[in-house]
């Protein structure tokens, strides 16, 4: 690589070779710093010689950094670029898919599907589907924990077929390790219409919800992860004479990431809705949505 950066074969324009100068200088201090142990030095080098010259070895050298801070994800992505654009094949390939592999590896241990956002991570997910279309702001405080808040406008009562309403939702959320979450919050629903219990209601419907969600997932490459999860998203009215509805929840979920900082995901839940006046209802959610990392 040092010799692609000397530009000594042929001669060049000076804004060329300044350039081809100035890759030279950040690949070698790079060199020496990531020999330090400096990555996230050497890092920072290595990604200002590749926007001067996009020579490929970059991409691999900003792969090793990666992998050494940590960064899995990125460095997997900084690896497949690397062999798309270098078309090494035979030993050096070879090498290249045993650094892909070990980093997918780290990966899943590192960070367990299922809506669990990186340590000092800020991510927006926005969802659309039945029962309606949420914002959702999380920051990752911990690599176990993250808060967040969440904002929902629906078409009908807490995901209940049988309650056509439109209303809207605050909630916080709290997510732990194993990615077990709670999200309190506060309800309204507007207009006329039936009521939990299928009784008809002439008001805005008004209450408190405290949804305990559990996740557990699996990778099936370092782009894809599936989950499993229950729900059980407890709310009470305390209006319209008071009540309760507790669904129960199963099904599961897809995030596929597009690259490191953008991932689409698909969550379908459904299940029984019991409620304290004695009726049973079929409770649906099947959403699609866009995370980013902010």
């Amino acid at each position: 690589m040092l010799l692609l950066l000397t530009g000594a074969a042929n001669p060049q324009p000076e804004p060329h070779r300044q350039r081809k100068a100035a890759a030279r200088a950040s690949f070698i201090s790079g060199s020496r710093a990531y020999e330090r142990g400096e990555f996230e030095l050497a890092l920072n080098h290595f990604q200002q010689g590749y926007a001067l010259v996009p020579q490929s070895g970059f991409l691999f050298d900003m792969a090793q950094c990666r992998r050494q801070l940590g960064q899995y994800r990125q460095a997997f992505y900084s690896y497949q670029r690397y062999l798309e654009e270098a078309g090494v094949s035979g030993e050096n390939a070879a090498v290249v898919e045993a650094l892909i592999d070990d980093v997918k590896v780290k990966q899943a241990r590192l960070h367990p599907p299922g809506r669990m956002v990186g340590d000092d991570d800020t991510v927006l997910h926005l969802q659309v589907g039945w029962p309606g279309i949420s914002a959702t702001v999380l920051h990752g405080m911990s690599p176990t924990l993250d808060l967040g808040a969440i904002f929902t406008f629906n078409y009908a009562v807490e995901g209940l077929l049988s309650n056509p309403l439109p209303g809207i939702k605050l909630q916080g959320r709290v997510g732990k390790i194993l990615c077990v979450s709670l999200a309190p919050g506060g309800l309204v629903y507007f207009g006329s219409g039936n009521c939990p219990g299928r009784l008809g209601c002439d008001s805005n419907l008004v209450g408190l919800t405290v949804p305990l969600a559990l996740a557990l997932g699996m990778p099936l490459n370092v782009a894809t992860n599936i989950h499993f999860g229950l729900e059980i998203p407890f709310w009470v009215y305390l209006n319209q004479g008071g009540g309760a509805e507790v669904p129960i929840l199963l099904g599961g979920g897809v995030e596929y990431y597009f690259e490191r900082n953008l991932a689409i995901t698909l969550n379908l839940r459904m299940g029984p809705a019991f409620s304290s006046r004695g009726n049973v209802d079929f409770d649906l959610k099947a959403v699609t949505g866009l995370a980013m990392k902010l």
